[in-house]
């Protein structure tokens, strides 16, 4: 005889997965990129991200090769994942409708270890141009090619050559804050030259 209490919790596992897949697929668009890994609606996306880590999307990638964009639903979000190089540019084309700012402001904290006030600047009007995110776009852009990325890579480069001249006698550093330090430095002393306000460790640590 059945255990009811099994039958019952078979019956209950059952209907929650008809229930996801029939939400699954009801609250999908036509227009919207193809769904994949929905195996265990919802559920199969987070369990790959848990056991592939950060090789989840090469893995994604490799095998769906022949999708140019597809879609991952996950609890509350859809994730359009972009396979094809040739679909970057049209994306990034599409600025007012697909907002990048606010990844670029949690990139900054996460990544970058920028303070509350400083992501409150990057946050501030992130629709229009006269936001800061969009406005230092609009600024930087012109010295990212031609002759002036060319000097922007020289003084990056003289920078990276002086701190390495240190190392001519046996030195323990730690890696991690040492590099981190010189990215800094020769980026900052590139754009602003003699007056990096990044040389001042005050300023260091408030960005911090």
């Amino acid at each position: 005889m059945s255990n009811p209490l099994v039958v019952t919790a078979l019956g209950g596992i059952a209907v929650t997965y008809v229930f996801l897949w029939a939400l699954l697929y009801l609250t999908q668009d036509s227009k919207e990129p193809p769904v994949v890994s929905s195996s265990i609606p919802f559920i199969s996306p987070i369990l790959g991200m848990v056991r592939w880590s950060m090789d989840f999307y090469p893995r994604m990638r490799e095998r769906h090769r022949d999708l140019p964009i597809y879609t991952l639903r996950i609890p509350g979000a859809r994730l359009y994942v972009i396979n094809s190089l040739d679909l970057i540019p049209v994306v990034q084309r599409q600025w007012r409708t697909l907002l990048f700012p606010p990844i670029q402001a949690k990139a900054a904290q996460a990544a970058m270890g920028a303070s509350k006030e400083a992501v409150a600047i990057l946050k501030h009007d992130m629709i229009t141009e006269h936001g800061f995110v969009h406005g230092m776009v609009k600024t930087t852009l012109p010295t990212m090619n031609g002759p002036s990325l060319n000097v922007l890579n020289a003084k990056t480069s003289e920078v990276f050559e002086k701190a390495l001249r240190q190392f001519a006698a046996p030195t323990t550093v730690n890696l991690f804050e040492w590099i981190g330090k010189q990215i800094m430095c020769a980026t900052t002393d590139a754009i602003y030259g003699p007056f990096n306000p990044m040389r001042d460790n005050q300023n260091i640590e408030a960005w911090k």
